[in-house]
């Protein structure tokens, strides 16, 4: 359990415990799930064990309900129970079952609790998508930790964009110099500096 869980209680944001999830041979998954409230409202949820956040996730489209998203854990078949996110999750609650733990489902409706909707600036404010993020970092969920691979991924993506947008700088500048020190021959420079001295000199360029 992180720090975050010993300070703070999904309680105190609104949070209700809204069912709970046990073994069963029914399903493939070898889970089955009840849910006492909030089954049809779209919300922000949570897998509780012991008292601790083990995952927060939120009904991602406007059409999603909380009786939907237990579903696609519930049945890997289903759409929503193929992510690795989801297969993740679903493991956790299988093994934390099988250990004699128990594991709650719960929720919270951001627009019951506040008891109004919330706009800015005339735009309305979608709450379960905006909450996720901040409550995701207070509690430090374990299940919601990327895996190393996914981490590099994202890494490398990032890494390629702040490439090609090196290239472009020194493609504007006209270095063809230092665009062969980034990887490319002599030919791939002076296309990109043509295509960039173009770009400088187009009537859409100069406004």
């Amino acid at each position: 359990m992180s720090a975050g869980n010993h300070e703070m209680t999904l309680g105190q944001f609104g949070f209700v415990e809204a069912g709970r999830w046990w073994l069963s041979d029914t399903y493939k998954s070898g889970l089955d799930y009840e849910l006492t409230t909030l089954r049809d409202h779209r919300v922000l949820y949570a897998m509780v064990s012991d008292g601790a956040v083990n995952y927060i996730g939120i009904c991602e489209g406007n059409e999603r309900n909380l009786k939907n998203r237990m579903n696609g854990y519930r049945s890997p078949g289903s759409r929503s129970g193929k992510g690795s996110t989801n297969k993740k999750v679903r493991e956790g609650i299988r093994k934390l079952l099988q250990e004699s733990n128990q594991v709650g489902i719960w929720a919270l409706d951001p627009i019951i609790t506040a008891e109004q909707g919330y706009q800015y600036q005339g735009l309305p404010v979608d709450l379960v998508k905006g909450l996720e993020n901040p409550l995701i970092e207070l509690f430090d969920p374990q299940w919601n930790h990327q895996s190393p691979s996914a981490r590099g991924e994202r890494k490398k993506s990032k890494d390629s964009e702040t490439q090609k947008l090196r290239k472009f700088r020194l493609a504007f500048k006209g270095d063809s110099e230092g665009l062969m020190a980034l990887g490319m021959n002599e030919q791939k420079a002076a296309e990109w500096i043509g295509i960039a001295r173009q770009a400088r000199t187009s009537p859409d360029a100069r406004g």
